[in-house]
């Protein structure tokens, strides 16, 4: 399925998925400190197969995100035939292992799964290699639960969780250095 990388401009790259994903500033200065001392080690992962003549992105959204701040004019890529809700499933299945996908971020691919490509519970479950029971119906992904000030965690509309949640993770980690210094 998979061929060689090939590099590809970064003008090129489709990034429609990144909203789907929520980016550290902490961990985009290590990358770009890694990749100016090291180069971009892997390739991206990028789908040829969500839209006709585009190269969509799937993982590596901090490396081309990184790239583009150093000015460089492409990066190696990887690419996959997976149609859109494939695609969708690939960005859990490349961050799973590792510290890269949150809970929200995979209840945000969970709901586009559910309402944009209309799959059932058990068809999510199964793209994603988990239990149906895992896969919340759509209209419970809706609300998320965050910590409020109080530390009592409050209800809110997922549109809004993003701006709250950014808010409420980088205070905190501000917060937490603030008191190691």
């Amino acid at each position: 399925m998979k061929g060689d990388p090939q590099r590809l401009a970064l003008t090129a790259i489709d990034r429609r998925f990144a909203a789907l994903r929520l980016i550290s500033p902490v961990a985009l200065r290590r990358l770009r400190a890694s990749i100016e001392r090291e180069g971009i080690r892997h390739p991206v992962l990028v789908s040829s197969a969500v839209e006709s003549q585009r190269w969509v992105l799937l993982d590596g959204f901090k490396r081309v995100r990184v790239a583009e701040e150093l000015a460089l004019a492409s990066v190696l890529a990887q690419t996959v035939p997976f149609d859109a809700a494939q695609s969708k499933a690939a960005i859990v299945h490349c961050n799973q292992g590792q510290p890269g996908l949150s809970e929200v971020e995979e209840a945000w691919i969970v709901r586009a799964l559910c309402r944009e490509h209309r799959l059932t519970q058990v068809s999510v479950g199964q793209l994603l290699g988990r239990d149906k029971s895992w896969v919340r119906p759509p209209d419970l992904r809706d609300f998320e639960l965050i910590p409020s000030a109080g530390n009592q965690p409050q209800c809110v509309q997922t549109n809004r969780l993003r701006q709250t949640l950014t808010a409420t993770t980088f205070g905190a980690r501000a917060a937490l250095r603030a008191q190691a210094d």
